[in-house]
């Protein structure tokens, strides 16, 4: 139970703190990039928290868990295709081999 509430709340405070990055680049609301003097995150936690709220009211548990769930693969998927996409773009740039892209000779074993 010690480590599931240490692994919250150091969740709690990383993703809170996403939203200034994204705010400061114009990709968010702006209100969210301010920062406290001590160097803080403002506004950041308080709305990670009222959207959880809304997501915990919104729906049971296995219909949040079926979400999140697809979220994730959809972005893994999004991941590997991006390896293939971006070695097509510069094959250069590439400082390892990847098992099943066409600089990986089927004759060697990759990586």
């Amino acid at each position: 139970m010690v480590a599931s509430f240490g692994c919250l709340a150091s969740t709690i405070l990383y993703s809170s703190r996403i939203y200034q990055p994204m705010a400061a680049d114009g990709v968010f609301f702006r209100s969210v990039a301010a920062i406290h003097r001590a160097i803080t995150p403002g506004a950041q936690p308080r709305l990670q928290s009222a959207w959880a709220i809304v997501l915990a009211l919104s729906g049971s548990y296995t219909q949040l868990f079926t979400w999140v769930t697809f979220a994730v693969v959809l972005f893994h998927v999004a991941v590997g295709a991006a390896l293939f996409v971006l070695r097509a773009k510069w094959p250069d740039a590439a400082t390892y081999r990847a098992w099943g892209h066409r600089s990986c000779p089927r004759s060697s074993s990759c990586p």
